[in-house]
């Protein structure tokens, strides 16, 4: 049980950097400019933190 944790905190590390450079790219390539409130960027940012939290989560247990 002990290996397999392990494993899972491999993987989960592995996903963390590779997440992160994704989101990173994602930042700082430019895209359309949106002047106002909208509801679909909320719900992004809102899955993106809950993703990196839940690697973070696995990728640094106990």
């Amino acid at each position: 049980m002990k290996q397999e944790t392990r494993f899972l905190a491999i993987e989960a590390r592995l996903c963390l950097v590779l997440s992160v450079i994704f989101i990173h790219g994602k930042v700082i390539t430019p895209g359309l400019c949106h002047y106002g409130f909208i509801w679909s960027y909320k719900f992004e940012h809102l899955f993106a933190f809950f993703i990196l939290s839940l690697l973070l989560d696995f990728a640094f247990p106990g």
